[in-house]
């Protein structure tokens, strides 16, 4: 939604504008000018009240020239920054209570059963991301057995784990769905919906690359995805694990938060 958009970018100007200013409150107190004779370049020290030319910075005061020019900088910003944010909470208070796409939820049931909206409201899209049916790999006889939220048998804990963390989160998702790179049908560990752009993403998790033959595979297979469209950090993300090094779950967690949401 670009209302939650704007409301990141505001809060992380904020941040950035409250850094800056506690940084620029340290630094010397003045300004710098500087003028050019022919291929000389000379600075001057400016007072605060600016009502004489300077004084004459030396070489020897080049981290003095620096400093300032870095804080005449650094403020160019903060007022950046707080143009930025006044124009975004302009456009916030002025931004309509109800979207083009929302006009389809504001009607009765009985029209809205007759009408084909022009954007599905995201509660029924998942539902039906979510109703697709598909055949699942399937498991050999005695492979171990680790059920999810879902109801769903997963290969290890820590896909139960990966796959429980989504159902948390409210991020639909699906295990193993069948895909096919370069004419082999594989089924990638997790298929994602980012409810928020409709994109889907697969994610794969990584169980044991400390055996050479298994990161030799993933490196096959991470290789035919790119060659194939699906790029790790645009549609492709990895959660790695080994055996002294088992499965992060903050990483986890920041991938739903800031890539799945």
């Amino acid at each position: 939604m670009l209302i939650d958009d704007m409301n990141r970018r505001i809060n992380d100007i904020s941040t950035l504008k409250n850094i800056l200013e506690r940084k620029i409150k340290e630094m010397p107190k003045g300004r710098v000018r500087i003028k050019r004779r022919g291929k000389a370049v000379y600075f001057y020290h400016i007072p605060d009240n600016g009502i004489d030319n300077g004084n004459y910075l030396h070489k020897i005061d080049m981290d003095m020239v620096k400093a300032l020019v870095q804080k005449d900088y650094m403020g160019k910003v903060v007022c950046a920054a707080d143009k930025e944010i006044k124009a975004l909470n302009l456009a916030i208070g002025s931004f309509p209570k109800i979207t083009a796409e929302d006009i389809y939820m504001t009607l009765p049931e009985e029209r809205r059963a007759l009408i084909n909206p022009i954007k599905r409201p995201d509660d029924e899209f998942v539902r039906d991301w979510l109703s697709e049916e598909y055949l699942h790999k399937g498991f050999k006889e005695g492979e171990p057995y680790y059920e999810t939220m879902n109801g769903e048998r997963v290969r290890s804990k820590s896909e139960q784990i990966i796959a429980d963390h989504l159902k948390q989160a409210g991020i639909p998702y699906k295990y193993e769905y069948p895909i096919v790179i370069n004419g082999e049908l594989i089924h990638p560990d997790f298929k994602i919906l980012r409810v928020s752009d409709r994109k889907e993403i697969f994610l794969e998790h990584c169980g044991r690359v400390d055996k050479p033959d298994y990161s030799d595979d993933m490196v096959i297979r991470v290789n035919n995805y790119a060659m194939n469209g699906i790029i790790i950090g645009d549609n492709l993300y990895l959660l790695f694990e080994t055996l002294n090094n088992p499965l992060d779950v903050r990483v986890l967690n920041r991938m739903i938060e800031e890539q799945f949401r």
